[in-house]
This record gives structure tokens, C-alpha cells and sequence, in this order.
């Protein structure tokens, strides 16, 4: 008897202990994880149509050539596996070492429709996917950036980004990138709307679902199960460490390989340093030119906008210092991770140009978390400066913006260029027709080259 009082004695102390912390902590809660208002019917709405009109600027963004082909994984990979397992076998198949919920899912539908359907399956639901990715982080980032103006330039970005239109426009495969860093925002909300809550957790769980990088923002949940009590609050929470289970357990179980030479710490920061920073600076196309003139000094300079966003926004406030502490750091940690992970040519610091070696993807994660500390900075500064400076100040972000964004709004990319699928789907109906025995025929798909192909079941096709 007196050993289980000892023990209810200890645990209650202890439960005071975590009360009085929590108790402490409080005024971070606040600013690192403020709570978000309900938002009306008809604000609802608006983000709705905001989602709608960012999914079609996305896919106004294909690259020319792009459109009405099917790119590399999403047929190859994704949509063989579900006409050959199926579902729901094919959902948790590994590739790369790793699940892939979302182009899972894209093939699950395009291999319900007709076969010369499936292109636009993908690049619709590829286009949707960073749509309501740009809506969300409108939505979620309200706590910390409560300008609409701010929210509004920051999302346009995960739409407008110079890297999102190459090989990361109009296919599954890379809709991974986008999510991550929405579920940045996701994380470091506080909804208390049940819509609010499901769409963070939704965010969060096709995120890591799709991609074990995901993981990188654990310390976000850590804070949120520190300093946040409320059960609402922790439905992401929950969202993040189930979906990180059955990732975990797709990973443990598959094989990836031996990866590539680890390279020197250097090699990666440069690569960072021009690929994030940069072209995020300079845009696309001139990103090559001008260092070839200027060498260091453009790249260092390009540092300096960022260097004064997140000074403001460390200094200003509390929330938008939660913001730069935090979306800095990860920028860096998105991008050093996989490219130690998978260094190769691909990486190389100075391969500019629009249609650089495929590696553009690798920067989505980075670039957007990076302009998240822009956006903190940019939120500081409207709220404590007057108001002309403030507007001065919002006027040239909006002209920076538009001559880097608009010349990059949709780039040449001949990698992204291939055969059409309608055109090959024809072809293999044909084929099957002229000869009764063939089971199936195969459909070439881009990028152009003898590995990347579908060969689908005749009959579908007779």
C-alpha cells in the first residue's frame, strides 16, 4: 500500500511539473504556434476558388512539349505497378527505398479511365495538388503573417516559383516537394475549425507519406507536444507520427542500395548557396551570365535581401522570429540532406540554366522555405514602419518579384519534352488489333529514352 502511494504521490508531482511548465511556456505557444480564427462560409469559399485558379496557372505552367505525355516515374513506375498489382497492394509498394502515396493514388485513377485518358489524369491531379498546396499555405500561415497581402505573395510562389515550372510541373512524381513544405505550415499552425485541423493533417499526412524527408520538420511536432495540450491540437500531431510509422515501416523493409560518394561539405553548401538563394534572386535566366561576369559577388549578394528579412523578422516579433528560427534552418537541412544523400553531376553548383541536369526539384523545399523567412521579414517590416516606407518597401518586392517570376513562368525545358501519350496509346491499339496473341504493347514516354516506357494490357486497348 504504501509503495502504490508513493508511486500516485510521484506521478502527480510529476503531472505538476509538465502543468507548470506548460503554465511557463505559454507566451511561446502563443507566438510559435498561434491559434487560427474560424474562417467564415464564404472565406471558405474564397480559398476554394484560390486553389482552383492556382491549379490552373499550374498546369498553364507545363513546360512547352510537356503536355500530352506522361513524365518518367508516374508512368514507368507508378501507373505499371497499379496495372500490374493493383490496388490496394500497389499503394505501399516501395520505390527508391520508400513509399509514394500521392502519384500512388493519381495512378489509381488513371488506370480506372480510358488509357488515352491518363496524361491528363496526372498532370490535372499534379496541377490540384500545388493548387490546394498554395491555398493552404495561405490559409495556415495566417498565425504568423496576418497580412493578407504577405500570405497572398507567399503562396503565389509555390505556384510562381522559377524551379516549379521545369521538372516538378505537371506530374505526381514530384508532388512530394510541394507538401513538404506546406506541411511546414501545417506544423506550426493551431486551427480550431475540424476543417482547419483535417486539411494540416491531410497536408501532413500525404507529405511523409509520400516522401520519408518529411521527417526533417520532427522537431515541429516535438514543440507542438511540449507546448500545446489541447486534443484538437494534436490531430496533426498524431497525423505526422502515424504516417511517419507506415513510412518507417516501408523503409525498413526495402533495400535502396548503396548510395553515391559522400561529398565534401563545401561542394554541398556552394550547390546551396546558387541553387537556392541565388536563382531564386535572379531567375532562371540570367542566373548563368551573371555569375560567368560577377563570379561570388552576385551569389553573396544575393544572400543580402534574405540576411535583412530575417534580422527583421528576429528582431520585430514574436511570431515571425518562431519563423525564421525555424524555416531557415530547414531550407538548409531540404537540401544538404538529399544531396548527401544522392550527390552526383546533378548537384554541381555551377550547371545554370533553365534546363539544368535534373536536379531542380531539389530546390522547391529550399526556395520555399527560404521565402517564408522573406514573407516573416516582410511581415515585420509592414508591421513597424510607417506606412510609406512600408508601402515603398512593398512596392519593390512586388517589382523584384515580377522580373524574376515572369520571365521564368514557363520555361524551355528540353528534358521535359517526349513522345505524346495520345499518339503512342493509338499506336499500341494498333498493334494489338493487327496481332490477336499480344498480351500487351508498349508506349514510349518522356524523357525520351529506352528505359522509360508503359506497356499496357491489350485489352484495355482492343
Amino acid at each position: 500500500m504504501a509503495s502504490s502511494t508513493a508511486g500516485s504521490t510521484t506521478t502527480a508531482a510529476r503531472g505538476r511539473r509538465v502543468d507548470a511548465l506548460r503554465a511557463r511556456s505559454a507566451p511561446l505557444a502563443g507566438a510559435a504556434l498561434p491559434l487560427l480564427d474560424r474562417s467564415s462560409p464564404s472565406a471558405r469559399r474564397w480559398y476554394l476558388l484560390g486553389a482552383l485558379l492556382a491549379s490552373i496557372a499550374a498546369y498553364l505552367r507545363l513546360p512547352p512539349g510537356a503536355a500530352g505525355s506522361i513524365w518518367a516515374e508516374d508512368g514507368t513506375r507508378f501507373l505499371t505497378d497499379q496495372l500490374v498489382i493493383g490496388w490496394p497492394a500497389s499503394t505501399t509498394e516501395p520505390y527508391a527505398g520508400y513509399m509514394h502515396l500521392v502519384p500512388r493514388l493519381a495512378a489509381l485513377v488513371a488506370g480506372e479511365v480510358p488509357p488515352r485518358w491518363a496524361d491528363d489524369v496526372f498532370a490535372v491531379l499534379a496541377s490540384l495538388v500545388v493548387g490546394v498546396c498554395a491555398a493552404a499555405t495561405f490559409a495556415l500561415a495566417r498565425g504568423h503573417l496576418p497580412s493578407p497581402v504577405v500570405r497572398g505573395l507567399l503562396a503565389s510562389m509555390v505556384v510562381l516559383l522559377p524551379t516549379a515550372g521545369l521538372e516538378a510541373a505537371g506530374n505526381t512524381a514530384n508532388s512530394h516537394w510541394f507538401l513538404m513544405a506546406t506541411a511546414f505550415w501545417a506544423l506550426t499552425s493551431r486551427p480550431t475549425s475540424r476543417s482547419g485541423a483535417a486539411l494540416a493533417a491531410g497536408v501532413v499526412v500525404l507529405a511523409m507519406g509520400s516522401d520519408p524527408l518529411t521527417a526533417i520538420l520532427a522537431p515541429l511536432v516535438l514543440a507542438r507536444v511540449v507546448l500545446l495540450r489541447g486534443l484538437r491540437d494534436h490531430v496533426v500531431t498524431a497525423a505526422f507520427v502515424l504516417s511517419s510509422a507506415v513510412q518507417a515501416l516501408v523503409v525498413l523493409g526495402t533495400d535502396r542500395g548503396p548510395g553515391d560518394p559522400t561529398p565534401a561539405t563545401g561542394e554541398v553548401l556552394a550547390a546551396y548557396l546558387t541553387r537556392v538563394p541565388y536563382t531564386l534572386m535572379t531567375g532562371l535566366g540570367r542566373a548563368a551570365s551573371l555569375f560567368e561576369q560577377h563570379g561570388w559577388l552576385v551569389v553573396v549578394a544575393a544572400l543580402v535581401p534574405f540576411g535583412v528579412a530575417g534580422a527583421l523578422a528576429l528582431l520585430v516579433d514574436a511570431r515571425t522570429r518562431w519563423v525564421a528560427l525555424t524555416a531557415a534552418p530547414a531550407s538548409v537541412v531540404f537540401f544538404v540532406v538529399p544531396a548527401a544523400v544522392s550527390w552526383s553531376d546533378r548537384f554541381d553548383p555551377f550547371a545554370f540554366g533553365v534546363d539544368p541536369n535534373p536536379s531542380s526539384r531539389y530546390s522547391v523545399v529550399p526556395m520555399l522555405l527560404l521565402l517564408a523567412v522573406a514573407a516573416a521579414g516582410l511581415q515585420a517590416a509592414l508591421d513597424r514602419f510607417p506606412r510609406p516606407l512600408a508601402g515603398a518597401l512593398l512596392a519593390l518586392v512586388l517589382v523584384l518579384g515580377a522580373v524574376t517570376v515572369l520571365p521564368s513562368f514557363r520555361p524551355e525545358a528540353a528534358t521535359r519534352v517526349g513522345p505524346l501519350w495520345d499518339a503512342g496509346v493509338l499506336a499500341a491499339a494498333q498493334e494489338c488489333r493487327a496481332d490477336p496473341s499480344l498480351v500487351s504493347a508498349r508506349v514510349q514516354i518522356a524523357p525520351d529514352r529506352p528505359n522509360w516506357v508503359v506497356d499496357l494490357p491489350c485489352t484495355s486497348l482492343r
